[in-house]
């Protein structure tokens, strides 16, 4: 993985539920993405599947950081031990849905550092490296204390979002680059600085400001593949070269679910082709309704853009 610091900073692909599959890393990667990872894998679900091939030939493309959670040190070795193609393993240690509460994984195991090391100690005798994805304390200090027990326990490159657990849903505010900044200073290992990006500007901004060796985005690339690219394309050019990516194991809810987002301004405007895409049932069907979306569209429709744009104050 040193290799590939070499050119730093890197421009990363955040891992996203149901949103980065094959294809869509594969055209990411085609307009400037360095490190893609691929969607959180719950290891006691992944170890109990059969269809364990599913996961394994999605997971081709390269450089690969396979991300998985649980709570159980044992079990997410053993998981681990399925993705020997992957240039590492993350450990998911930022969610902070629900979902994980319930299941004490993500963000949740902010508050069991003795867990959180053994699970770091334990991956760490694999061939690959682990790496950890975490929020940020609402204290500074305690951010500094549990990044350097993080690094301590094994971890090779930390990937920081500021923002605390507690900012999800209506209360995501802005993300802490100051914060993210202090833990770079703190570390010897590569720190990736995650939140506030909406656009290209935003990226060479958060490198400036906080050292970092590489910027990961997530939502926001959903909306604009292009956003790690000077390359200037219409939103029906990127999602058609998208769809011409997606191979026969694509699932149709991530084909929607791209359309949907990279579209946006489309449907904002003509909203009844949203609702013919959700009805679709075959692939041909999107693309057919996509074709005559785009007949109706006017330039500014065509633009890649977030959806929302605010100030980042630091």
């Amino acid at each position: 993985m040193d290799d590939l610091f070499k050119n730093r900073p890197l421009m990363v692909l955040a891992p996203m539920y149901k949103n980065c599959g094959l294809a869509y890393r594969t055209l990411s990667r085609k307009y400037g993405t360095d490190l893609c990872y691929t969607e959180m894998v719950h290891t006691q679900k992944f170890l109990q599947t059969k269809n364990k091939k599913r996961w394994l030939d999605d997971f081709v493309d390269s450089p690969l950081i396979v991300q998985i959670c649980g709570n159980d040190p044992c079990v997410m070795r053993k998981a681990a031990e399925y993705f020997t193609g992957a240039l590492a393993i993350d450990v998911n240690f930022g969610c902070p849905q629900l979902i994980a509460k319930r299941g004490n994984y993500g963000a949740y195991l902010q508050d069991d550092w003795q867990l959180t090391s053994e699970i770091l100690k334990s991956l760490s005798s694999l061939e690959q490296p682990v790496t950890c994805k975490i929020r940020i304390f609402d204290d500074d200090k305690r951010t500094i204390d549990y990044v350097r027990m993080i690094e301590m326990s094994g971890c090779k490159m930390l990937a920081v979002h500021g923002r605390t657990r507690e900012q999800r849903g209506q209360n995501t505010g802005l993300a802490n680059w100051n914060t993210i900044k202090l833990v770079k200073e703190h570390l010897t290992i590569p720190v990736i600085s995650n939140g506030n990006i909406l656009c290209r500007r935003d990226v060479i901004d958060c490198l400036n400001f906080t050292k970092c060796d590489g910027v990961m985005v997530a939502e926001t690339h959903l909306y604009n593949p292009l956003i790690f690219s000077d390359v200037k394309k219409s939103s029906f050019e990127v999602l058609r070269e998208y769809f011409d990516l997606c191979g026969e194991a694509t699932p149709i809810y991530e084909i929607k679910s791209h359309t949907y987002k990279i579209l946006h301004k489309a449907f904002d405007q003509y909203d009844i082709y949203k609702c013919k895409i959700q009805k679709a049932g075959t692939f041909w069907e999107i693309r057919g309704i996509v074709d005559e979306l785009e007949r109706l569209c006017d330039c500014e429709l065509k633009i890649l853009k977030p959806r929302i744009r605010h100030m980042i104050k630091h």
